[in-house]
């Protein structure tokens, strides 16, 4: 089979019969030439085999995504995740190689087995590892970046949404909605992001002079919906579910589902007699009845990110270190309502 790699832009000029500065506008979406040319000049550098030197660059390359283990089988918030980087990654002619880390090997800071025959372009950690962890995959010397966490290690760039300000928001509209008893669930001491939305949560208040009130606070190192899903709990947490908050802001979307079927369950109605609002905007919580109100967080956009300030980091080794907080949007359905 005849290898097409080396196919330039002057060749597809050729075999077209235009100039190569034509097919230069065309092949990077620049104005300059019209659509049909530009349709004509893709399928033709298509034909031919024709690779950026972006591409080129990247071949044979592969950028490593460190999934832990309690992420296996996520087919909400993460999927949307992976599939931006592959695209992304894919896009620049390299490949992504996932690699599941489990919980014995992150304790036991078990360095990633790589293929040989592959270049690594770096590390994208997924979701909550611990620091120690990261760490070690800092101190390998390779570029890495964090998604959708921030490591408390200052030398790692990382990429994830505006959580305290998100929070903000999401209270500031139960604020809005005439609620001042406002509760707040979410285990704030398991992963840092889930801390911001507390701190957010708590600036909210703080912004309205109103007085923030720990019994109202669901707090925990279990994962969130674990927090509420047994008896001991709902008991420790909720011994008078008549006199709970008119509202509820949590810190994820399946917090927020668990807690809608414990108001059920005590036989209050949502939104009717309690108010709740998520954070994360699930698939399924458009679909839940009453559709869930929530903050939207652009998963997609965190991978494209991701991958775009690691190969900064790979292609400027004195890159400085970023954060970058990517922007909520309040997504209102019908689980809040108007406090009267």
């Amino acid at each position: 089979m005849k290898e097409y790699k080396s196919v330039t832009m002057q060749d597809i000029a050729n075999h077209i019969g235009i100039s190569k500065n034509a097919v230069s506008l065309a092949l990077s979406g620049k104005t300059g030439v019209s659509e049909a040319m530009r349709a004509r000049v893709v399928a033709a550098a298509r034909e031919m085999g024709y690779q950026s030197d972006e591409k080129k660059r990247y071949d044979k390359a592969c950028v490593a995504a460190i999934v832990p283990e309690y992420l296996r089988g996520d087919g909400s918030f993460y999927s949307d995740i992976f599939w931006s980087i592959e695209h992304e990654v894919r896009r620049i002619g390299a490949m992504t190689l996932t690699i599941g880390l489990s919980k014995e090997h992150e304790n036991a800071l078990t360095a990633p087995a790589l293929p040989a025959n592959v270049h690594l372009i770096g590390y994208l950690p997924i979701g909550v590892i611990q620091p120690a962890y990261l760490d070690m995959l800092k101190a390998m010397g390779d570029p890495i970046v964090t998604v959708d966490i921030r490591s408390a290690n200052p030398l790692i760039s990382s990429v994830c949404s505006d959580n305290l300000g998100g929070a903000q928001q999401a209270v500031e509209y139960l604020i809005g909605r005439g609620h001042r008893r406002i509760g707040f669930i979410g285990p704030v001491f398991s992963a840092y992001s889930v801390y911001e939305r507390w701190c957010g949560y708590c600036g909210a208040l703080l912004n309205h002079d109103i007085p923030y009130d720990e019994s109202l606070c669901v707090l925990g190192r279990r994962n969130g919906f674990e927090l509420l899903d047994t008896e001991e709990a709902q008991q420790k947490y909720f011994p008078n579910l008549r006199a709970m908050p008119s509202a509820w802001f949590c810190a994820g979307d399946m917090i927020a589902l668990t807690l809608i079927k414990l108001i059920r369950r005590h036989g209050l109605r949502v939104p009717e007699d309690v108010s709740v609002i998520g954070f994360d905007d699930l698939k399924i919580s458009a679909l839940v009845s009453p559709p869930l109100t929530t903050m939207r967080v652009d998963r997609k956009l965190m991978g494209r990110e991701a991958v775009r300030l690691l190969l900064n980091q790979y292609q400027d080794r004195g890159a400085p270190v970023r954060h970058l907080a990517l922007p909520c949007t309040l997504t209102e359905r019908e689980s809040v309502t108007r406090r009267p």
